[in-house]
């Protein structure tokens, strides 16, 4: 029990003192210190706490994304559909505009690409104005 006690004085005194201080003034043993059930509370509940901030974290960051990969297929989508109700393109050239936006990360090439869609006199403007697969 005594263990304990000093075990808990040195910990609350770490608080506001240097631990080469502690260690000093009570004769403090890691290893006493971690058997105490104190300490382990104390880890089990920064464990608990460190998962769960580390579990809204990553939920965060995929909504974020998710939410990011929404907006572009969203504007690649649009961008298809603009075409084809203005120039009715066959497979083959649907297929690879389709393939070449794909590979686009910007939200904003993509809308102004978007833009392009509607203001282009023909489907091959449109296309020279795509970047190559892979040299965005």
């Amino acid at each position: 029990m005594g263990e304990e006690v000093e075990a808990a004085l040195a910990l609350f005194a770490s608080f506001v003192m240097e631990p080469e201080q502690v260690r000093q003034i009570v004769r403090w043993d890691m290893a006493v210190l971690k058997e105490s059930p104190w300490y382990r509370q104390i880890l089990e509940e920064g464990l608990q706490q460190g998962l769960q901030q580390g579990l809204q974290q990553g939920l965060q960051r995929g909504r974020q994304e998710g939410l990011r990969q929404g907006v572009l297929e969203g504007r690649r989508e649009d961008i298809l559909h603009l075409l084809r109700v203005r120039f009715d393109p066959t497979g083959p050239a649907l297929e690879s505009i389709a393939e070449r936006l794909a590979a686009i990360e910007d939200a904003g090439l993509l809308q102004d690409l978007l833009v392009a869609a509607i203001q282009v006199e023909s489907l091959d403007v449109f296309q020279r104005r795509l970047p190559e697969v892979g040299g965005e």
